[in-house]
């Protein structure tokens, strides 16, 4: 993917997750599964191994540290006390690769449930780490961070402090729950395109605007897609607690005409 930058960047969480499938079915003859439950929820890949799972992998885009914070948390949700090999696969795009590897690395050793982290010479690759268990804190999960880069060859990556989606400054609330939604929006919509791609359309076309108190205002470009967007808010708030671990209600703004 790194290779072919072009093709890959078309490619939402869930394809990624498809072609990881292939390629290590291809290898263990079809031992791997993807949305398979295990744990507390349905993980991107499960490897099976003599009946049991040898490994676990979710595929995150970086989205900053309080959305990898999540990731990491959910993770560790989906291993149960047997398992003990997983990974985070981090796909970066449109942002400096080495913001992103540093901010995940820091993220991981500042997580509550770090043990340890095992040298790693090559600082553009494969780190890996030791997190104690969700089911006991005397079992150990080797949690591996696979970095894949897929920038536009094209355009000069921005920084991570510039928001990834454009926000109207005026309206904005900077609280830490709307800048992890922000960032984390296009996992939110892989998400809903497993349910239903119509409303993945939809969800591709919204402004988050902010918050206020448990509720998360949404621009829309016109009251059709906001009624469109109302008519399926459980699916779509649904998505974002699977995502984010919030739960929250929506309101959706629609800008007004001109005279």
């Amino acid at each position: 993917m790194e290779r072919l930058p072009d093709t890959a960047r078309k490619l939402d969480e869930e394809a990624i997750r498809d072609l990881g499938l292939f390629i290590l079915n291809a290898n263990y003859e079809g031992a791997a599964s993807g949305e398979v439950f295990n744990g507390a929820g349905k993980t991107d890949i499960l490897l099976n191994h003599d009946g049991r799972a040898a490994f676990i992998g979710e595929f995150k885009f970086w989205g900053g540290p309080k959305a990898f914070s999540l990731a990491i948390d959910q993770l560790l949700a989906y291993t149960t006390w047997r398992d003990t090999k997983a990974a985070l696969i981090l796909l970066i795009k449109d942002v400096r690769a080495t913001t992103a590897i540093d901010g995940a690395d820091k993220t991981i050793r500042e997580h509550p449930q770090f043990q340890s982290a095992n040298a790693n010479p090559f600082t553009s690759g494969r780190r890996s780490y030791v997190l104690a268990s969700n089911t006991d804190p005397f079992r150990s999960v080797s949690v591996a961070l696979l970095p894949v880069v897929i920038p536009d060859p094209r355009e000069k990556t921005r920084d991570e402090s510039t928001p990834p989606i454009d926000i109207d400054a005026q309206n904005a609330i900077n609280h830490p729950d709307v800048i992890a939604i922000r960032q984390s929006w296009i996992g939110v919509v892989s998400r809903l395109n497993r349910r239903s791609k119509r409303i993945a359309v939809l969800a591709r076309d919204v402004r988050i605007v902010g918050l206020r108190e448990r509720t998360l205002i949404l621009g829309c470009k016109s009251s059709v897609l906001a009624r469109m967007i109302e008519d399926h808010a459980g699916i779509l708030t649904e998505a974002i607690e699977e995502e984010l671990n919030l739960r929250l209600k929506l309101e959706c703004q629609v800008p007004p005409r001109n005279s």
